[in-house]
């Protein structure tokens, strides 16, 4: 006797799909009123006043900051004070705008971790001379956004009096004039920011003419002129918003985390801030205003009473802001439109060209992952992301590393529409062969609603070390049965992929492998030369060489290896790259030093003719490394460098030597050195442009559950799929075809005792076939043939329950006798001889995963 009992473990899997915005944090930070020297407004990096205002920037952490009264001392030595703080804090982009003579000394900037899509300055008009420091304006190339912000940071004229407020009101004009002059409204990202000044004297005045205390350099624009001419007076307010008339902006109540809104001054009790002045603001546009934001102004006297927005690392000294400045940094994070490619009714083609793409950051509307961006691809092949230039067909170029690179792009349905069919497709190009080389591949993946990714084979492009270049190529490929509903979207993702390399591991060093400094008489044909061992995968970009003044400890000339003479084609000796420049003027020792910077990091500190300590720069309050040789007594021309000999695979297995008697060899391998280390074979270099994207929309869905038809595996929601259904015969629209009642899932179209649905969903078998069922057995036991096992068949994902009993009319009394979970082996259970009477057993089998 045969009996089935089975149960649906139901799933309901519910998707919430949620773009996340892309993010940003912006701040302006007035880093003046320093204490301890009235000549800088950063300072040296050795000051507490410079570490104080990285400390405290590093804390909050921007993307973006604008800083006030930077100093020209701040903008000398090597690095300067500007540059130090960048480096030290990861800002790669520096705008720094030219002074005016209103104010010969102080000057604004932008610092960004974001590159520069363009930068500006506002200026007094024509003929005019009203700007006390011109006012940067910089537009940030945010990543996964293409409504890339412009930001104005500001210092207004200072102090009291008449004559103030009128060149403040004034330069203010000059703001609303170049926003009306650019075209900027309400609906562009547009944030302003910086110290207003405007609280230090909070009154509305009127001017007629202009005031006589202005300074004897400020020289009035013609349009004003005419203005007071004609008996329209220039109207001074203390509030910044009066004067945005095109477009108007919305000022922020920042506040710290006590809720006060000071921005300078006040009084701190332990516990909160009480007086002082606002005159640090941030303004921001209706479209910016209308998403989530939040701003706060930080001080490091509240930082442990309370979190306020999140920032990095721990919490400050309390004293760290007040060392800073006697202003506050004020912050706000940002939500900016993601960039999303979007099909709606009318759109159901998307192309991407890449159109003027420059390299320095992911495509408008892309993201990358692991993608090291070069800029521009010249002829250096160094592993990275690029653009690649085509006769001005610009794409994205790769040449692969060890860490796949990949580019992904979201598409949304706005439509009206299930998205039920896909077309893709896109241009691939191998521009350059490595040949021997590794051969790379470009793989394609699909992902809907942020779920688990498909692959598209026929998308995959393999880049090869004998390909003929340029060759091109385009891939495609069509996907059916999808349900992609309105409000859902899918993203395609391309993956660089570098093939397998030979000889492991590789040295990952770059070291100073040879210096001529010194001759008899004076000195010619001075150089450095560097080595690039083959498994460094950095930026070579990332390199620097600086020089040190043993007399005083500082740097005195910094030499970028993108700037050595042989950097577009260094000479190759096992794989090892090596790098030489001339250089005038490298000191003579008594001591002197070298420093080796990899990403702003000193990998290498050396020195000849003794050790020194650096007291700035990079290697400020390291000792050098003495090489052990110097060129002393002074060699004859063009021989007695000093260089590295010996056979080995990194700088450690080489020593220092001096060449007496032979000539140097810049840009080669010295006289007896070797370089043992194995060889990756390099990658290629390849593109990819044309990205096309096709949609085809259904909204038929006979059982309204969301799946259109055409991807629906089962039509009628009756559990029987419709393939099967059409091996059956029955209505894959209907839950019973006949109409006689039965549900076609309930139905035995085979007459085998089991229902249809018993056989698509339980045992597997076909349910338009009597020959193929669940069959169980009773027969003598394979391990003794005085007993009997009772045997069946089992799978995975079911549970088998067995059960006696005696009375066949009455089998709700069986009795369970075992369990079992399906394994997909034959499943033998032993049974009692010793009955006394005639017994039957069921097999329950029961659905466990579905």
């Amino acid at each position: 006797m045969k009996t089935f009992r089975f149960a649906f473990l139901s799933l309901l899997v519910v998707l919430v799909v949620g773009i996340e915005a892309a993010p940003l944090r912006v701040a302006t930070y007035n880093i003046g009123g320093n204490f301890g020297d009235d000549d800088c407004g950063l300072c040296p990096p050795d000051t507490i006043d410079h570490q104080a205002v990285r400390d405290v920037i590093a804390r909050v952490d921007p993307d973006v900051i604008t800083l006030q009264e930077i100093f020209d001392s701040d903008l000398e030595g090597n690095p300067t004070h500007v540059e130090a703080l960048a480096q030290a804090l990861g800002y790669e982009h520096v705008f720094i705008p030219t002074q005016s003579n209103l104010d010969p000394f102080l000057r604004s900037i932008f610092l960004s971790k974001y590159p520069f899509i363009s930068t500006d300055r506002i200026l007094s008009p024509s003929g005019a001379n009203e700007i006390t420091r011109p006012m940067p304006v910089v537009t940030i190339d945010v990543p996964g956004t293409i409504s890339d912000p412009t930001l104005i940071g500001l210092h207004l004229r200072s102090a009291q009096g008449n004559s103030q407020q009128f060149m403040r009101a004034i330069e203010m004009r000059r703001i609303n004039d170049y926003l009306d002059e650019q075209g900027l409204t309400e609906e562009d990202n547009l944030i302003i920011l910086g110290d207003f000044n405007m609280d230090l004297d909070p009154t509305t005045d009127s001017f007629s003419t202009v005031p006589t205390t202005v300074p004897s350099a400020f020289n009035l624009g013609d349009d004003v002129l005419t203005e007071l001419a004609n008996g329209i007076p220039v109207t001074y307010t203390e509030f910044p918003e009066d004067y945005l008339s095109t477009p108007a902006l919305n000022r922020l109540a920042c506040s710290r985390v006590d809720g006060s809104r000071s921005t300078i001054g006040g009084t701190f009790d332990g516990n909160n801030v009480t007086g002082g002045r606002i005159i640090d603001h941030i303004f921001i546009s209706d479209i910016l205003f209308n998403n989530n934001f939040a701003c706060e102004i930080y001080d490091s006297r509240l930082d442990g009473i309370s979190t306020g927005l999140t920032k990095a690392g721990n919490p400050l000294p309390a004293s760290t802001a007040t060392d800073a400045s006697d202003h506050f940094l004020v912050f706000i994070d940002l939500e900016l439109e993601d960039a999303i490619y979007t099909f709606d009714d009318s759109i159901t083609s998307i192309t991407e060209n890449f159109d003027n793409f420059v390299g320095q950051s992911a495509p408008s509307f892309w993201t990358s992952s692991n993608a090291n961006w070069q800029g521009l691809f010249s002829n250096q092949i160094t592993v990275g992301a690029y653009a690649f230039d085509n006769h001005s067909n610009r794409s994205v170029g790769v040449v692969p590393s060890e860490n796949p690179m990949s580019f992904s792009a979201v598409y949304q349905n706005d439509s009206s529409t299930v998205i039920s069919d896909l077309n893709l497709s896109y241009t691939a190009r191998q521009f350059l062969a490595s040949n021997p080389g590794t051969t790379d591949i470009l793989t394609a993946s699909l992902s809907i609603d942020e779920g688990d990714p498909i692959p598209l084979p026929d998308l995959t492009f393999a880049a090869t070390p004998d390909a003929t270049t340029p060759s091109e190529i385009q891939r495609s490929t069509s996907l059916s049965g999808l349900s992609i509903p309105p409000g859902s979207s899918f993203s395609l993702t391309l993956t660089a992929t570098q093939g397998e390399q030979t000889g492991s591991p590789f040295p990952d060093e770059v070291f100073l492998n040879e210096i001529h400094y010194d001759n008899v008489s004076s000195d010619q044909d001075e150089f450095l030369e560097l080595v690039v061992t083959p498994g460094f995968t950095g930026n070579l970009n990332d390199i620097n060489v600086l020089l040190y003044n043993g007399s005083n400890g500082e740097p005195y000339e910094i030499l970028p290896l993108n700037e050595f003479d042989n950097f577009t084609t260094p000479t190759l000796s096992n794989g090892y790259r090596i790098y030489t420049t001339l250089e005038s003027g490298i000191q003579n020792g008594s001591p002197d030093g070298i420093a080796l910077l990899i990403n702003n990091e000193v990998s290498q500190f050396l020195s000849y003719e003794g050790t020194l300590t650096a007291s700035t720069g990079a290697a400020n309050g390291l000792t050098s490394v003495d090489i052990g040789v110097e060129q002393s007594p002074a060699p004859p021309v063009g021989t007695g460098s000093l260089g590295l000999t010996g056979a080995g695979e990194e700088s450690s297995d080489f020593s220092w030597t001096q060449f007496e008697d032979s000539p140097f060899t810049p840009g080669q391998p010295n006289l007896g050195q070797t370089f043992t280390g194995a060889t990756p074979l390099p990658p290629q270099a390849f593109s990819f442009d044309t990205i096309v994207v096709s949609i085809n929309s259904s909204a038929a869905d006979n059982d309204l559950d969301g799946d259109p038809d055409s991807s629906d595996p089962d039509d009628d929601n009756d559990n029987l799929p419709d393939v099967v259904e059409a091996i059956l015969g029955t209505n894959p629209f209907s839950q019973d075809s006949d109409g006689d009642g039965i549900l076609d899932g309930e139905e035995d179209s085979d007459d085998d005792g089991l229902s249809n649905i018993a056989e698509v969903l339980v045992t597997l078998t076909a349910p338009n076939d009597a020959n193929s069922a669940f069959i169980a057995s009773i027969h003598p036991s394979s391990d003794n043939g005085n007993e009997l096992s009772l045997s069946f068949p089992s799978l995975t994902g079911r549970t088998y329950t067995l059960l006696e009993g005696t009375d066949l009319a009455n089998l709700t009394n069986f009795t369970s006798i075992a369990t079992y979970e399906g394994s997909g082996e034959v499943i033998q259970h032993p049974l009692n001889l010793n009955q006394t009477e005639t017994t039957f057993f069921q097999v329950h089998v029961t659905l466990t995963t579905y």
